[in-house]
């Protein structure tokens, strides 16, 4: 098991204290990172090695806005 953290970071730069992972491997905390995937960016460490960024989906497509004219 490796130790690692998620940061989720918002629109403007600022990172929230991280939640920590318990996980075999890159490939099974990288899936469980990105189904936290939400109104914010995501950085997934393990120790001082990033492992992925990811970005959140554009708004329209959490469907919070109407695209209605």
């Amino acid at each position: 098991m490796f130790r690692y953290r998620i940061h989720f970071v918002n629109r403007n730069g600022q990172s929230s204290p991280p939640k920590p992972l318990d996980c075999h491997d890159d490939a099974q905390a990288t899936e469980r990172a990105r189904a936290l995937l939400g109104q914010d960016d995501i950085e997934l460490w393990e120790g001082g090695r990033l492992v992925v960024k990811a970005a959140s989906p554009p708004v329209a497509i959490r469907g919070h806005l109407s695209l209605r004219p």
